[in-house]
């Protein structure tokens, strides 16, 4: 994991940004499929971002999950229309969030 965070930093260092998002957004996935010892779910991604992620960014896991989607299948980040960010606005409006 430190050779992908190395190639993250890389490339935000030379302005490679999509470059440096498209890795950052596959490092829930590796660490998320290791913990499950085989291939992660889009909940097992969300719940692994929800345990590391949100406590230091304040964002939920499904919108990274959203933005993981969107991003990666069709270099957007348009995310409003992907399934996991609908979950989230559901579980929102059901908490009263």
């Amino acid at each position: 994991m430190d050779h992908v965070i190395e190639e993250i930093k890389g490339c935000m260092e030379h302005d490679f940004h999509f470059a440096a998002l498209a890795l950052a957004l596959t490092i829930p996935n590796v660490c998320a499929s290791f913990e499950k010892q085989g291939k992660a779910s889009g909940e097992n991604y969300a719940d692994w971002c929800n345990r590391y992620v949100k406590p230091e960014l304040e964002i939920d896991g499904d919108i990274i999950y959203s933005l993981r989607c969107s991003f990666l299948h069709s270099v957007s980040a348009d995310f409003y229309d992907e399934l996991a960010f609908k979950k989230h606005i559901a579980k929102q409006e059901k908490s009263g969030e």
